[in-house]
This record gives structure tokens, sequence and C-alpha cells, in this order.
């Protein structure tokens, strides 16, 4: 779905981009229209290529991939940056998770500011709030995103003092720019998906609109990644009282585009390192005989790498939204965490029975929720390969003392990512920090 021609208000997120200045020169053309009406809003939540976007940088100092070394000549300064480590990831002082993503929010308060203003119609009212819910969900689900990556794995314990994002709560470019705590945005997002949530229709004509069970599967996520286990499970279990399907991968020669798995389709922004990565060997080696995930319909050849060809987008990029597989991990996991083991190891017997060759799995068995909780930690890494979560997994379970260790070779040289590296966390870009002088940079 595109956007009408009428996006002067792209360029505003102008804090990322460009000075005050800049932006006061710029002259408006007569031609391009300023949203005002209902219609308008629906078309800017529709233009999934703007604003159904998830970055990427944070992803790349995971160990989901390596990269081969007949690629390395095509690899830029920045993918040789970020693949070693470097304590400067973005040598350009750009960023696309940061200039890409931030557009998202302004979109959605773009939308917020005109439904404010909207006069009151009756028969406006069912339209107008699946329209403010599509908009809140969409600010909470990029926000989600940006702390992810440019802010410290949420912390209970020092969330309040920890720096997080620069919120933007309205379209005015002149609202002072800084960073709230990583509390105050956790909060932020919170606020706007439980508001979201009584608006938001069951279904949509298509996955790149917000629905009710996508928030209830964001929020699964959401308390999964700050620890607040008995909400994620419960969250996890009303998006499954709604969307439970599962696809059998027996039926498929290749992942479909909007497969019955997908709750909210968004995609990871496009990358060298994501695009060109091969599966780590170590992944493939977990997977077992009759493991279709480990078949031509998940590994494909590419130039004698084995690519990943199972994003759920169908297509070149790869999927960073929301699906049903994800929510039977996060309920089972979180299952597991509360001690309803048995729970935990039903929800990944029946995931895990759709992904083996018919007649051929065999059931998990487990004695305690500790060996469950192995298990599941397990089959998330190998059922969520390439889709921007492995770095959201490994910041959590390093937190707790799972000790992964990210290794890299490059022309010679050896990489180690260790646990709770601040180097997981990606710096302010140079670009922001230069119009924000007085923006705390994050420590690498």
């Amino acid at each position: 779905m595109k956007a009408e021609k009428f996006f002067w208000l792209t360029g505003i997120m102008l804090f990322m981009a460009c000075n005050k200045k800049d932006f006061l020169d710029i002259k408006p053309d007569n031609s391009l229209a300023v949203p005002t009406t209902l219609s308008d809003c629906q078309k800017l939540l529709d233009d999934d290529m703007m604003i159904n976007n998830v970055g990427t940088v944070g992803w790349t100092v995971s160990d989901d991939y390596v990269i081969e070394e007949q690629f390395l000549p095509m690899m830029s300064i920045t993918d040789r940056a970020q693949y070693s480590f470097a304590s400067n990831p973005f040598p350009t002082g750009a960023s696309s998770d940061w200039s890409n993503v931030y557009p998202t929010v302004f979109y959605a308060n773009q939308v917020l500011a005109i439904l404010d203003n909207y006069p009151e119609k009756d028969q406006d009212t069912a339209l107008k709030n699946k329209l403010r819910g599509g908009a809140l969900f969409f600010r909470a689900y990029a926000n989600f995103n940006l702390v992810n990556t440019f802010s410290k794995p949420f912390d209970p314990l020092t969330a309040a003092s920890d720096p997080g994002i620069p919120l933007r709560k309205k379209t005015d470019i002149n609202e002072p720019v800084f960073r709230s705590s990583v509390a105050d945005v956790y909060s932020f997002i919170e606020a706007d998906i439980m508001e979201a949530i009584p608006l938001l229709p069951e279904t949509e004509p298509a996955p790149t609109r917000p629905t009710l069970p996508a928030a209830y599967a964001f929020l699964a996520r959401y308390y999964l990644v700050i620890g607040n286990y008995e909400k994620a499970n419960r969250y996890a279990d009303s998006c499954l009282a709604h969307r439970s399907g599962l696809m059998d991968y027996n039926q498929y020669t290749s992942i479909p585009t909007f497969n019955k798995e997908v709750l909210f389709h968004a995609s990871l922004l496009d990358g060298f390192l994501n695009s060109y990565g091969s599966i780590h060997p170590d992944i493939l080696a977990s997977y077992a005989e009759n493991d279709l995930r480990g078949s031509e319909l998940f590994v494909y050849p590419l130039n004698g790498a084995k690519a990943f060809g199972g994003s759920y987008t169908g297509i070149y990029y790869r999927f960073g939204g929301l699906a049903t597989d994800e929510v039977y991990l996060i309920r089972a996991e979180t299952a597991a965490r509360l001690g309803r083991w048995q729970a935990a190891l039903a929800d990944l017997n029946f995931l895990l029975e759709h992904r083996f060759i018919t007649g051929t799995f065999e059931p998990l068995t487990a004695n305690n929720a500790d060996e469950v909780l192995d298990l599941v930690i397990l089959e998330r890494r190998k059922e969520l390969l390439f889709r921007g979560l492995r770095q959201l997994d490994i910041r959590r379970l390093n937190k707790e003392g799972r000790n992964i260790v990210v290794r890299r070779s490059l022309e010679g040289n050896q990489y180690e990512l260790l646990p709770n590296s601040p180097l997981y966390t990606m710096p302010i870009p140079g670009q922001v920090i230069d119009l924000h002088p007085d923006m705390e940079q994050n420590p690498r």
C-alpha cells in the first residue's frame, strides 16, 4: 500500500537529518497536499514501505550469521565496522536504523494530531478509533525497536537513570530533543499499546495493518524483554486465543507472503550483512535430520554460501514483524520460567510437530522446568532466525549468566563480543550528536 504524494511531512523528522535553519529555508511545494482527512490518515498508515520498517544494526552483532570469504570484497566501510564490533559502527556518521525508523513515529504523531482536531461525527467513530489504535501501535513498535538498538537493556534497577531515546510525542519540530530515561521510554511504549488495544479491530484486510491479536503479541514480546514473565505469558495466551494458526511446513516448497502465522507484517531494513550473511554453521548443525528448517525450504545456496531463505516476507526482505510461532515460544518460555513446565513442553512440541517431516517427529521430553527452558531457548534460536530478535535474546540471556559470546573472523583477524559488552548497544549516530551536542552518548 502506498500513500499519496503529500509527504512534505516525511522530511519533517529533521532533528535527525538537518538543522532547523535548513528546514526553514525549504520552500513549500504547492503541488503537495497537507493530510487532514480520515482517508489521508489511512493512507499515511498504509505507507508500508515507509513505516513498516525495523532496523537491523542491532542484529548485526548477533550470532545468527557469518560472512563468507567470497563476499568480503563487497563489504563497505560501514559493513566492516559493524561486522568487527568496531567502537564506531557508523563511520559515515549516519544510521538508517535511526533515520528510517523515526519517520514511523512522525507518521503516527501526524495521524494522532489530525484525529485530535477532527470534527465529531457519529458515523466516523469506528474509523477514528481504528486509526488511533493503529497510530499508537506503530509509534509503540518503532520506539521499542529504537530503544532496544540505541539504549542499554532494560534493567529495573537502573532504567530510571539509563539514557533512552528521544521521545517524539508531537509533530512540532520545535519540540525539545533530549534522551528520555529507559524507564520513561518503556512506560510510554506500554501506555501507547494499552490505549491501542480496545481500539484495534480483530482482523484487517492485510497484515501490514495492526490488529488486536498483533497488539497482544507485541505486549508478550515487550514483557518478555523486561522480564515480566507473568504478563508476557498472559498476553501470549490472549494472542493465541484469537490467532493460533501454524503452517505445516510439509505443505510448502517456499514460505508464502502473508502466511497464516503472520500477525503483523514488517520488514527489516535492507543491509549487506543481513542480505549476504550465511546461516551460522552452529545453527545448521543443530537441526535434526528430519527438521524442515534445515532443508531447502529454509536454506539455499548463494555463491557457495548457505543463505537463509525462510523469511516470512516471502520475498527478498527479511521479516521483522510478529508471528504466531514467536508467540508460542514466548508462552512456552514464560511458562517454564513460572514453573509450568508441562504446559511449556506441550507448546514446544505442538510447534515442532509443524516443522518436521510428517511422521518423523518424536516429542521432546524433560524432567523439570530448567530442562524445558533450555529447550525453548534453543528452539528460539532455530525458529526465529534472521528476524532481528537474536540481539534482544543475547542481551537478556547474558544478563542472567548464559555467557553467549559472538565470534567473528575478518581477513585473518579474530573478534569477540563478550557477554554484557557495551558494544551490544549502538551509539547515537554522529550526525545526530553534531546537531545536538548536549545529547549524552552511549559508552563504547
